[in-house]
């Protein structure tokens, strides 16, 4: 026999089976309803909390930076260079 779907599972345990004659319930079904014991104390919320966030360490970035002002540095020179070359060369005529 075809395994009972969720809906009619539902159906089942919601009413009783001799109101239900269009769905034949198998003999070796048994209802997945669980008992749960009632217990006299409230639940309680969690009250241990994290004192402090996780952080990522500070990243020095000084040599970073050193070596970045070096390279704009020469970059500024060249192109200084670059652009002194290229005017002198339009006013001497040879280009």
């Amino acid at each position: 026999m075809a395994r009972l779907s969720r809906a009619d599972r539902k159906r089942i345990n919601a009413r009783p089976n001799s109101a239900m004659p269009d769905i034949d319930v198998p003999a070796s079904y048994v209802s997945p309803v669980v008992e749960v014991a009632a217990s006299t104390e409230p639940k309680t919320l969690r009250t241990t909390r994290r004192v402090g966030k996780l952080t990522a360490d500070t990243i020095n970035y000084t040599a970073e930076y050193a070596v970045i002002g070096h390279d704009l540095r020469r970059i500024g020179f060249w192109g200084t260079l670059l652009m002194v070359a290229v005017i002198a060369l339009s006013f001497s005529g040879l280009v």
